[in-house]
């Protein structure tokens, strides 16, 4: 059982997800925050120290307030990367330094990533490389290293309740009807941001199963995270069903690193208390930090668990939460609270002579030019693509970023062509967006035509 114990602790298998969300980030950064980007990180250190002034370091903690005019992105992910992989040595206090230097790194970049970076599994990596600093060695040694111990895995365990009996419950109380008349998946693997080859298999099966697949979720999701705090075969079909659920959604659709994350924490509900028998020296004065700081955690995670279920909330707690929120080390969560039921699929035509329009091409969305099944983007997380699925829901006034997207392109900036598939290598002088509503035929995209992306969807 040695293997197992060496990859089943959730600090290797969160080192390993981190290092695949910075590697992800890696070869998109310079184009989504870059001075030559989409929103850059410069632009907005600019406005936020003009708004809120000597409170601005603390609102947006980042360290490319050392650096405003040229923040060192690529370098940052780097380091993060670095700290990444030093999480996952054997010595304890290089694990605990690896897991600073990425947590550092990625408060740094999600704090001024604005949209780009405000996906709820951004904010779940952060609190599980916090949480990680703190991992126990094992449950031998004195009593306050017990406590250290068994005060963790509750930490691990709320962050799960957070976020699975969170889902569950903003789906219901959401009253959205396709949760309520178990329908939601009949449009979810279409309708989902980025959909390949299995989304539409799955797509198309029978309805009977759709609509046990949406009980299941209910179940797995709201009921059976309460397993994880059991023992033997209980923990054992609680973690089974959470695996379970998290391999079929990553299978069918394309969410980074955000399955492989989860797992990462179900994993380590394990208990290896029996196989694990390293322990630390004694130094009681040290160790009463880790158990402050995780007593501390866990309160606040009721606190913010009540506040979402049942609306109560303990007013120093809240006082302390308000404080600390800008740090994203404690976070609230709920997944998919509604099922859009329609897909809608924005194009971008550029053209030279205002007459003769060529598509560009994004990675991994549906192409209404092109009916070639969009491949599996695998634990990379393509950010643009994803904007691209939002921007569709609403009018353009909730995107402005598009319009920003648009003047890069059109001004030929290298690092957001290369966040793309294919750009035509032709002067742009005009830019059209046409929309798009996208079915299923025979395992295939179709692409009605519905006008233009503007301040109203005109008919042309």
């Amino acid at each position: 059982m040695v293997w197992v114990s060496f990859f089943l602790p959730a600090r290797r298998l969160v080192a390993l997800v981190s290092i695949l969300a910075f590697v992800s980030v890696l070869f998109q950064i310079e184009g989504l925050l870059g001075n030559a980007g989409i929103l850059p990180v410069s632009e907005y250190l600019k406005k936020a120290h003009e708004v809120l002034g000597e409170q601005s370091f603390w609102q947006l903690p980042t360290l490319f307030w050392l650096f405003p005019e040229e923040p060192p992105l690529v370098t940052l992910t780097l380091v993060g990367i670095f700290g990444s992989v030093l999480a996952g040595v054997n010595q304890v206090w290089l694990a605990r330094i690896g897991f600073f230097l990425a947590l550092l790194s990625y408060l740094s970049i999600s704090s001024v990533g604005q949209v780009f970076f405000g996906y709820q599994w951004d904010s779940l990596l952060t609190e599980s490389l916090f949480l990680c600093i703190f991992f126990p060695t094992g449950c031998t040694g004195n009593r306050l290293q017990k406590i250290w111990y068994w005060l963790w895995h509750l930490c691990l365990r709320l962050i799960l309740i957070k976020l699975l009996i969170g889902s569950a419950w903003v789906k219901w109380a959401s009253l959205d009807p396709t949760w309520r008349d178990l329908t939601a998946m009949n449009y979810h693997y279409l309708t989902q941001p980025l959909p390949h080859s299995l989304s539409l298999l799955a797509h198309h099966l029978p309805e009977s199963l759709h609509k046990a697949s949406v009980i299941w979720v209910f179940a797995i999701e709201g009921i059976f995270p309460l397993m994880l705090f059991g023992f033997g075969y209980t923990l054992a079909t609680g973690i089974f069903f959470q695996l379970l659920l998290q391999i079929l959604i990553l299978l069918t659709g394309s969410y980074g690193f955000f399955n492989l994350l989860t797992m990462a924490l179900v994993l380590n509900c394990w208990h290896f208390d029996k196989s694990n028998k390293v322990s630390i020296p004694n130094y009681p004065k040290l160790i009463w930090i880790p158990i402050l700081v995780l007593i501390l955690h866990a309160l606040i995670s009721l606190e913010l668990f009540s506040q979402q279920i049942w609306k109560n909330s303990f007013a120093p707690l809240q006082t302390i939460r308000q404080w600390i929120a800008p740090y994203r080390i404690l976070n609230t969560y709920g997944l998919f609270a509604t099922m859009t039921t329609q897909r809608l699929e924005i194009s971008v035509e550029v053209s030279a002579d205002c007459q003769n329009f060529t598509p560009i091409s994004f990675n991994y969305k549906p192409d209404p030019h092109n009916p070639v099944t969009p491949h599996w983007a695998g634990f990379h997380m393509p950010r643009l693509d994803w904007q691209m699925w939002f921007a569709a829901l609403g009018p353009p006034a909730q995107s402005p970023w598009f319009f920003r997207f648009l003047e890069k392109l059109a001004s030929g900036s290298t690092p957001v062509k290369e966040l793309l598939a294919n750009v035509p290598n032709q002067p742009i002088t005009c830019i059209r967006t046409p929309v798009y509503d996208t079915g299923v035929k025979e395992g295939q995209f179709t692409f009605d035509y519905l006008g233009v992306f503007t301040n109203t969807l005109e008919k042309r």
